[in-house]
């Protein structure tokens, strides 16, 4: 029925919410689908094991039972556990997209119309290795050498994307999946476009500010990049900042480009 798919399809953005399972349940009772209302109910007592009504649920559950000639089984299918296996794996890869990435697992056991609160339990491990990734991403970027690829920027990105779709991030997510997007846009010879996005959460991170001066002069804008640059030399005495000051006071035409050159060459600090 219209209203079993509806719930079902809340089920799968809400999987450990025990009351979609209860209202999930009395839909397929209703429309003669009591396999799968038991299931439902069965995820409904185990998400609320002291629910008010459990003596309720329990009689609609026993009607149930005798309404089926065989009992739909607990355990999960060979297919499902072998794709929630699959999941763990690949996010720890590092792989997240596409039909063989761990999100692509996860749209398998969704279009297998499964339900349960398992299916969290799944996007929590997608995510944990998103934020670990992204982490590592961010720090490899920084870095002269073993940088981070723009392959790798653009699977992270497409991966929180996906993951944002089928539920509700966290601020401090959205921010990691706007950096990303950034930097990947940077990464993919498109800077205005990494600039835009880099500039509203660059502001308290000297390494972002950097990578929005970088984003401004190959988008051709040298003045903005060179106040941007002006006042992150203030924090930092990392030669790479110094060395971008100089091309962009340069191309800007301003006559102390050479002095923040000097700078970079006498910064004997390694980053």
């Amino acid at each position: 029925s219209n209203a079993a798919g509806t719930f079902r399809s809340l089920s799968q953005l809400y999987p450990e919410n025990p009351a979609v399972y209860r209202a999930m349940a009395r839909a397929h009772s209703w429309a003669s689908e009591p396999k799968k209302a038991i299931i439902a109910y069965w995820h409904y007592l185990a998400l609320a094991p002291t629910a008010g009504d459990r003596e309720k649920v329990n009689a609609e559950l026993a009607l149930l039972l005798r309404r089926v000639k065989k009992v739909p089984s607990k355990t999960l299918s060979k297919k499902i556990r072998q794709a929630f296996n699959t999941i763990e794996v690949r996010a720890k890869s590092g792989l997240f997209t596409g039909k063989e990435g761990a999100l692509g697992a996860l749209k398998s056991i969704l279009d297998a119309d499964y339900v349960g609160p398992q299916i969290s339990i799944a996007r929590k491990k997608i995510r944990t290795q998103l934020v670990s990734h992204s982490q590592q991403a961010l720090e490899r970027w920084w870095l002269v050498s073993n940088q981070v690829s723009p392959k790798t920027l653009t699977e992270l990105t497409a991966g929180w994307e996906i993951l944002a779709e089928n539920g509700k991030l966290r601020q401090s997510d959205r921010h990691l999946m706007t950096v990303l997007d950034g930097l990947t846009h940077l990464a993919l010879k498109e800077p205005a476009k990494a600039a835009e996005i880099l500039a509203p959460v660059a502001p308290d991170h000297p390494r972002l500010r950097y990578a929005q001066a970088m984003a401004l002069m190959q988008a051709g804008k040298y003045k903005d990049a060179k106040t941007l640059l002006e006042n992150l030399i203030r924090g930092t005495v990392d030669s790479r900042v110094h060395l971008l000051l100089g091309f962009a006071r340069r191309l800007s035409k301003d006559p102390t480009a050479n002095e923040a050159f000097l700078s970079a060459l006498n910064d004997e600090d390694e980053p």
